[in-house]
């Protein structure tokens, strides 16, 4: 795992709503260890304090669209082997084009029941590919 912790895997949740940040540390905090960040710019510094191994990621940021902060970090070799999930109320996932897609969508509002068991699958699976 990144970070040089074998025990727990880390996870980032990026998402504006406190409510969402809040309710999906508390959903996860058992499981891993988890920080939080409300906007791309905080994400991205907490990447640099320490990768993450599956990153969760709201489309609807204040700062900027959640496809830019997941553009980063796509091109990130720091965080080419953590899966990123697509959190959003849309109805819609389309990647932009250029963007491998993402590991999985989560369509808001989502049972926090689900992401566990979602991030449990892919922190699971063998990630030696960055592509899909």
């Amino acid at each position: 795992m990144a970070g040089g912790e074998a025990s727990r895997a880390h996870v980032l949740i990026v998402d504006d709503d406190p409510d969402t940040r809040a309710m999906s540390a508390e959903a996860l905090h058992d499981r891993y260890d988890v920080v939080c960040a409300a906007t791309s710019a905080e994400a991205l510094g907490r990447v640099r304090e320490r990768v993450p191994d599956a990153i969760v990621v709201d489309l609807m940021l204040g700062d900027e669209s959640g496809w830019e902060l997941i553009r980063a970090l796509q091109g990130d070799p720091r965080c080419r082997a953590a899966p990123i999930v697509v959190l959003s109320a849309r109805a819609q996932f389309e990647s932009p084009p250029g963007l491998r897609p993402c590991a999985a969508h989560v369509r808001k509002p989502c049972r926090m029941s689900q992401l566990r068991e979602l991030l449990a699958k892919l922190l699971a699976e063998p990630r030696a590919s960055a592509g899909p």
